[in-house]
């Protein structure tokens, strides 16, 4: 993938996304408000493949992703997108991606949900 199709996307972000090519989609999980019952849009996304997880952010218009296990559980998610300790914020599994699940070489795709 080339970065003057997506320029906000940096080279690192593109590689880590194409480490998980010969990996499965297990799971793709967002940030819910519960409050609003809406998506907290262009904040932060935990793609979970069957042997690890790639949680990506999104810093002052640009991607930043880090290859890893998150515990959706325990993270600190308030603290990383901002949210006030009275925010009612959680991990939600995104249905959209659906289509994806169990299925590899995705690095494309995946990115290109963040346009």
């Amino acid at each position: 993938m080339s970065n003057e199709v997506l320029p906000f996307i940096s080279n690192e972000v593109v590689e880590l996304f194409e480490e998980f090519d010969d990996d499965y989609l297990a799971d793709v999980f967002r940030v819910w408000d519960c409050d609003a019952q809406n998506w907290q849009n262009g904040t932060t996304v935990v793609f979970r493949f069957e042997n690890d997880d790639l949680l990506v952010w999104n810093v002052m218009g640009g991607l930043k992703a880090k290859r890893g296990a998150v515990d959706t559980q325990k993270f600190q998610l308030g603290a990383l997108i901002g949210a006030s300790e009275e925010s009612c914020i959680a991990w939600r599994s995104d249905s959209s991606f659906a289509d994806l699940i169990g299925r590899a070489a995705l690095s494309a795709t995946l990115l290109e949900s963040f346009v």
